[in-house]
């Protein structure tokens, strides 16, 4: 099942894999030019969780590891890979732009300056980013259906694969968030 999806977005995987940990890295860059940048954002950050997701900054502040971990899936998955990545992709190429930009300010927030005790959280880094990654694989199947050359005089029935191929790819990318999820809950309640 899996196989035939790996050989086909292998390519598209590697893109959106370079692509995503490249703006990564010009965030991060940028942020040890200006230090004051990258702090001023984890402030707003954190005050927009707080406001934006009271209920899961309540589970972190209050140790609550299932409703931290749960509430952190459902934020990371249905707002930043269903909502913030998927939706867009089906008006390819604005998810590079969305997930370019969400790169881009990890890159910027989490810079090398952070204290030694908050090195574990680029695990989560890392783990998230390879979720909504694979989301972003799934956006090049649509775009190869609408504008390849290949598809001419049957785009409809190109794109109709392409949405089947993105459900299987999302299923990847809600495990791989899972797992960043659980990590992550436990790494802030337990580790920092």
């Amino acid at each position: 099942m899996f196989y035939d999806l790996i050989k086909e977005y292998k390519k598209p995987f590697l893109i959106s894999f370079s692509f995503y940990w490249a703006i990564f890295l010009i965030g991060l860059a940028y942020s040890l030019i200006n230090p004051e940048l990258g702090s001023q954002i984890g402030r707003e950050a954190g005050q927009s969780v707080g406001t934006t997701f009271p209920k899961l900054a309540e589970a972190y502040t209050q140790g609550n590891f299932l409703t931290a971990f749960i509430l952190t899936f459902l934020v990371n998955f249905v707002f930043a890979a269903m909502l913030y990545i998927a939706l867009p992709s089906l008006l390819f190429p604005l998810p590079l732009i969305t997930c370019g930009s969400r790169a881009l300010l990890w890159g910027l927030l989490f810079i090398p300056a952070f204290p030694i005790q908050m090195w574990p959280h680029y695990v989560t880094v890392f783990l998230e980013g390879m979720g909504y990654i694979i989301a972003l694989t799934a956006s090049f199947g649509f775009g190869v259906a609408l504008f390849s050359s290949k598809n001419r005089g049957k785009r409809k029935i190109a794109y109709l694969q392409a949405l089947k191929n993105a459900g299987k790819i999302y299923i990847v990318s809600a495990i791989v968030l899972l797992i960043a999820a659980a990590y992550e809950a436990f790494e802030v309640i337990y580790l920092l």
